[in-house]
């Protein structure tokens, strides 16, 4: 990773942290509401929870989902892991600019390739393109800070 990769790396870390509104558009499938927080738990942890009511599509009842991810500011990058499964990665962000990263992630077959996009310090949006045998759809998904 370049010098300024980690520089944009710890910059976007530091002010990550906070409560977030989000909402989420998954592709042909419906849409998600809710809050998100990162929360500081050490200088390079922030705990990433999110509280998200989803509409299906097809379906007439929403559905509650909670997720809980770590994020560890470690070797002048951001890493993105799963808080549960034996704390395993999920994947590194590569900076492709001061606003921009992207990390991906296989789960079996599928491919999860993720577009970070940090508008500014109070917003940014998350782009997973997921591809896989049974799979081709986007989860596109805005934070804005409250």
């Amino acid at each position: 990773m370049g010098v300024l990769n980690s520089i944009f790396a710890k910059e976007i870390f530091l002010r990550l942290s906070g409560k977030y509104r989000i909402n989420r558009i998954i592709d042909n499938y419906g849409y998600g509401e809710g809050i998100a927080y990162f929360l500081l738990k050490s200088l390079n942890e922030l705990i990433y929870k999110e509280e998200l009511q989803i509409h299906y599509n097809d379906y007439d009842h929403q559905i509650l989902a909670n997720k809980e991810y770590r994020y560890i500011l470690e070797n002048n990058n951001i890493v993105k892991y799963f808080a549960k499964a034996e704390n395993s990665l999920f994947h590194s962000l590569d900076f492709i600019d001061n606003s921009r990263a992207t990390g991906s992630h296989l789960c079996g077959s599928d491919e999860y390739n993720a577009t970070y996009i940090f508008l500014n310090p109070d917003s940014f949006t998350l782009n997973y393109r997921v591809l896989g045998p049974q799979k081709d759809y986007n989860i596109n998904t805005v934070f804005n800070r409250i």
